[in-house]
């Protein structure tokens, strides 16, 4: 930005400021970080530049959602939507009516919702298909949330069917979880067991941060299935994982889940410890 301003190069002003608010974002510094957006925003506005203003508004729209302000958050998203030249970033369009169709659902208007999912199904289908599986997980879970199981799962199959072609995963553990939530509701616990096994195998191979809680969430499950040996192996992965990754909130819970584990295995195994 200092150079930039120093032979007046405009579009690396915008840009650096652009940058230097996203760099502010990742250290959760909100309020410089919202001061340089809005200021790079403002300039890119005054340059007409619409691919660094739609950049800004994206980042813009990402500060608020971490902030979980969903309204602000949808503000610059829609915002960011209007702009009328769009030849400059296109290729991106789908990734933005997807975050505003999840903002929508994040603040209870599903209609609207319902809309810009669709929106976003038909342009990534013709122009961005590398988005489709975090489509269709996203509207598996919108239908899941308002109790539309079969459709839920249909999306998350189709989420399955397509995310090794497209080599987007960045879904995969969600769906494999909500799908095995939902078979667990149909008393199918065999194919639960196998959708909790793909999530597993799936957030190893990517080092899923959280991890641990899938280890957790699994070793529950095998007590009731009464494999409580098995149960006890994954509640002791869950402990390490969770410890290792720096989850806290997990943490009481992997060790409450080895616990109970090791007090069942007792009234069958005598002797162990």
């Amino acid at each position: 930005i200092y150079y930039a301003e120093k032979i007046n190069y405009t579009q690396y002003i915008v840009r650096g400021s652009r940058m230097k608010g996203q760099y502010l974002d990742r250290f959760n510094n909100f309020p410089e970080s919202e001061k340089m957006l809005l200021k790079a925003y403002e300039a890119s506005q005054t340059l007409q530049i619409p691919f660094e203003s739609f950049r800004t508004l994206v980042a813009l729209a990402g500060i608020y959602e971490n902030q979980m302000d969903y309204n602000s958050a949808l503000k610059y998203s829609l915002i960011a939507a209007e702009i009328s030249d769009k030849s400059s970033f296109k290729n991106t369009l789908g990734s933005l009516y997807l975050r505003i169709a999840i903002g929508y659902s994040k603040i209870g208007d599903n209609e609207k919702a319902q809309q810009y999912y669709n929106l976003t199904l038909d342009f990534s289908i013709t122009d961005q298909q590398a988005l489709l599986p975090e489509i269709y997980a996203h509207l598996g879970n919108f239908h899941q949330t308002v109790g539309r199981n079969e459709i839920a799962l249909s999306y998350y199959q189709m989420c399955d069917s397509v995310m090794h072609s497209q080599n987007n995963f960045t879904e995969a553990v969600s769906a494999y979880s909500n799908m095995a939530t939902i078979y667990t509701l149909y008393n199918k616990l065999n194919t639960k067991k196998m959708y909790f096994e793909k999530c597993i195998n799936i957030s190893e191979e990517r080092k899923f941060r959280y991890l641990g809680r899938i280890y957790l969430n699994y070793s529950t499950f095998l007590i009731k299935l009464d494999q409580d040996s098995l149960a006890l192996v994954y509640a002791e992965k869950a402990l390490e994982t969770t410890i290792m990754n720096g989850d806290t909130e997990t943490l009481p819970d992997a060790i409450r889940a080895k616990a109970d584990a090791q007090i069942k295995l007792k009234a069958f195994i005598p002797g162990i410890n």
